[in-house]
């Protein structure tokens, strides 16, 4: 006997209405059931398993063989080997798989727990957070050949885009689009009640339109940059210009102003989230006029507008005990080892500059914040030390996200559960998806206008092979690596162009030395030590 189960939904789309036709499920259901039964059961699982190894098997990392028995279960491996390099290429090859089967052209975006929320009441809603967690899950889409599942995410910023637009006019009297700390499948995008460090952050939108842009960066192509990143970039860069008001000093600012869930001691000792100018909001307006000059078209009268502010916004400012100021004030922290890291947005997902003084401002705010927190947080600052090439905070850090989750007896404690979902607790899927992140940037990293290869690669994994990696402006990469001296040392890298409009020359680093070449879409260049001057 054969089974056929199907389901259907009267949802009409990412925001839009539900489709208010009768049986409207009912024949959602019976069509694609009628498409099911049009096959065999084998040519069914040949179909679903040749769609997935279409985009799984594009990339893989290998970190050697297993420590120990691999037999073992999995629950078994991570309690006696968490410090096991195949289990962190298994982490890494986990992640992908839950992208791939959790946001797919056509779908909706993956949320806090993807498609795996088990509750009618889940934990958070099981909504998206837009304030990092959404965000998050969508770090590793370019840069481990995804590209494909990062569509649902613009299908989303797409219907934000609309929908913020009344939001924009009607909250604030202001033009462009905004959307706020969450969204669902409707794009809402007002504020939401509830304590004032969440519940008001008119951000969101501004740090979601650069994913756009990181496609772009990743060879995206100049009809989606155009079509579809540009309008919506346009409409985020529209409400940040109304949104910034001058400051006395003659730069721009943000008033009122909150660093996502965070508070502060006021000089009369009051705690409190709002304030003027919080970092995070400098930063992630700075970046979303760096991408609106980049994608805007030739003409364009908002470039001036845009180009004008963004020589008026501050420097990132550095408190006197050296770390990077959360606000424009140096506020007293209330909670110094806050999982969030906000502030630092502009090293990482950002990409501004870092000279030895903010290299160390930022390094030492993560020292100050404390390794330890929720799954997503400790893959942010894997991404973060990554970032700085501390190769041994990155060798510090892995082992926290390989511990049994509910090891450590606190609410912000991450770690794994025994089928390896990453904890908050409970489980949240960004922590799992923000790991791959992480060690992509401790791979690769492209953001600078050049390709720097292994820069950040721990002890813990001494040998090793990364295969089709996607680096900007839209490159594939294979790596790889083995120890000698003590540190990792190249062994071979290629390269080869995804399109013809992401061919030309580019100049890679490798262990503080360089190397100019040119490379194609029909033939792979081929690096290897010698190569570097």
């Amino acid at each position: 006997m054969r089974l056929l189960v199907s389901t259907g939904t009267n949802f009409g789309g990412l925001g839009l209405p539900l489709n208010p036709a009768e049986n409207a499920a009912v024949q959602a259901a019976t069509t694609l059931a009628a498409a099911a039964a049009a096959l065999s059961p084998e040519e069914l699982f040949s179909s679903h398993v040749a769609a997935h190894g279409e985009l799984y098997n594009r990339a893989e990392l290998d970190l050697g063989e297993p420590h120990g028995d691999q037999a073992q279960p999995l629950n078994q491996r991570l309690l006696q080997s968490p410090g096991d390099p195949a289990l962190a290429a298994l982490l890494f090859n986990y992640g992908r798989y839950l992208l791939i089967s959790s946001s797919r052209p056509g779908t909706l975006p993956g949320n806090l727990q993807g498609i795996w929320n088990e509750s009618m009441q889940p934990p958070w809603s099981s909504n998206y957070t837009i304030n990092i967690n959404t965000q998050m899950n969508y770090w590793a889409a370019e840069g481990a050949n995804l590209a494909e599942c990062h569509e649902p995410l613009f299908d989303l910023l797409e219907a934000l885009a609309v929908a913020g637009r009344a939001t924009a006019r009607t909250v604030y009297g202001l033009d462009g689009w905004v959307a706020h700390h969450n969204t669902d499948a409707w794009a809402f995008t007002s504020p939401v009640a509830g304590d004032t460090s969440w519940s008001f952050w008119p951000m969101g939108g501004a740090w979601l339109a650069t994913h756009l842009w990181e496609h772009v960066r990743h060879g995206g192509g100049s009809d989606f940059a155009a079509q579809r990143a540009w309008p919506v970039i346009k409409g985020a860069s529209e409400f940040a210009l109304g949104w910034l008001i001058p400051q006395a000093d003659g730069t721009l600012g943000t008033t009122p102003s909150t660093s996502p869930e965070n508070h502060f001691r006021t000089a009369e000792g009051v705690i409190a989230a709002a304030s003027h100018s919080s970092t995070a909001d400098l930063a992630i307006i700075g970046r979303l006029f760096r991408a609106a000059l980049e994608l805007a078209p030739e003409g364009e009268p908002l470039v001036a507008q845009i180009r004008n502010a963004l020589g008026r916004l501050p420097a990132i400012p550095v408190a006197h005990d050296g770390t990077v100021q959360e606000w424009a004030e140096p506020f007293e922290q209330t909670e110094p080892t806050h999982r969030h890291v906000s502030h630092l947005y502009f090293a990482y997902p950002g990409e501004t500059e870092l000279s030895p003084e903010l290299g160390a401002a930022v390094s030492k705010t993560l020292d100050a914040r404390g390794d330890d927190s929720t799954g997503w947080s400790l893959a942010w600052k894997l991404a973060l030390r990554a970032r700085l090439k501390d190769t041994d905070s990155v060798d510090r850090l892995l082992p926290l996200m390989f511990r049994t989750a509910g090891e450590q007896h606190s609410p912000h404690a991450g770690g794994l559960y025994p089928n390896m979902f990453a904890a908050h607790p409970p489980f949240q899927i960004d922590g799992n998806f923000g790991f791959v992140a992480g060690v992509l940037e401790c791979l690769v990293q492209s953001h600078a206008g050049r390709i720097d290869l292994l820069p950040a690669v721990p002890t813990l994994w001494p040998v090793g092979t990364a295969r089709g990696l996607v680096v900007r402006p839209g490159l594939e990469l294979d790596l790889q690596w083995s120890s000698e001296g003590g540190k990792q040392a190249l062994v071979s890298a290629r390269l080869r162009a995804r399109t013809p409009e992401t061919a030309g020359e580019v100049k890679l680093t490798w262990d503080g030395r360089t190397a100019a070449v040119h490379v194609n879409e029909t033939a792979w260049t081929e690096l290897g030590p010698v190569d570097f001057a």
